[in-house]
């Protein structure tokens, strides 16, 4: 009846796939982390940092400046989120909803493929940093979702291409699941410049990863630049040695831009 891209259509599956989600969360409200605490636990696993601003063509800096009031509000619910065992992380049950009324600014949000001003938006760049770090360790990441296109050229990229995580409220979510003995937290910081992150546990973790890319390149189909990778987590036992390596994700796909603004 409707194709595809009909919008009645896309409304329909876009609310409907919220609606599921809001149901399911609420059976399985009991297993969420919630509790907050920014001192930090004893064993520094992993941390990182990133710039908030990107010279990114056609985006006003206004919407980078939104972000920063977009990642405060964020991080007043998830900074200092203990994971402790058996429990889940999930970005969207901590943050609810992004909206003016919780005073949410128009960020830069990804649409269907296309850079777009939405409420919220920047978000992206801390459920990024979470996914990296949470590679790093013995936490299961059990949902995690990626761009369909690579928007922008390299900025300062702090992580492999498409080792990222997008989200979109409520059905698009970041989510670790702590199935180990110890407890974990995520604890951040921000200036006007940078987001800095760190995972931290209550014990030392029983290996130690390293996350690394290869057979990274461009080719263009048709006329049309495409884009791929291979992302591993290399994983190393701390009390045997033994060493194990995972591929975490095999990325093609297309780009927004031209070779000629790429560098590489």
């Amino acid at each position: 009846m409707f194709g595809p891209t009909h919008p009645l259509r896309y409304f329909l599956s876009y609310n409907g796939r919220k609606a599921l989600r809001a149901m399911q969360d609420l059976v399985h409200a009991g297993e969420f982390a919630h509790v907050l605490q920014l001192t930090p636990l004893a064993q520094t696993i992993n941390q990182t940092d990133s710039p908030i601003f990107r010279n990114f063509a056609g985006v006003r800096r206004e919407l980078f400046v939104n972000k920063i009031t977009n990642l405060r509000l964020a991080l007043e619910k998830i900074n200092g989120i203990l994971i402790e065992p058996d429990s889940v992380f999930s970005f969207w049950h901590l943050t609810g909803r992004p909206t003016a009324q919780k005073g949410y600014l128009p960020g830069l949000v990804i649409e269907r493929g296309r850079p777009a001003e939405g409420i919220g938006g920047g978000l992206c760049q801390l459920a990024n940093m979470i996914h990296w770090l949470a590679l790093h360790s013995d936490l299961t990441v059990t949902e995690r979702h990626r761009h369909s296109f690579d928007i922008f050229p390299d900025d300062n990229r702090t992580v492999p291409f498409a080792g990222g995580a997008t989200i979109v409220y409520n059905y698009k979510d970041l989510r670790l699941h702590n199935t180990t003995d110890n407890t974990y937290q995520l604890l951040f910081t921000l200036d006007e410049n940078r987001l800095c992150g760190g995972l931290y546990a209550a014990e030392p973790q029983q290996h130690h990863y390293t996350v690394i890319e290869r057979d990274h390149g461009f080719e263009t189909v048709d006329g049309q630049l495409y884009r791929r990778n291979r992302i591993y987590q290399l994983r190393e036992s701390r009390q045997s040695g033994t060493r194990e390596e995972k591929l975490i994700s095999d990325n093609y796909c297309r780009c927004q831009y031209s070779l000629d603004e790429v560098q590489i």
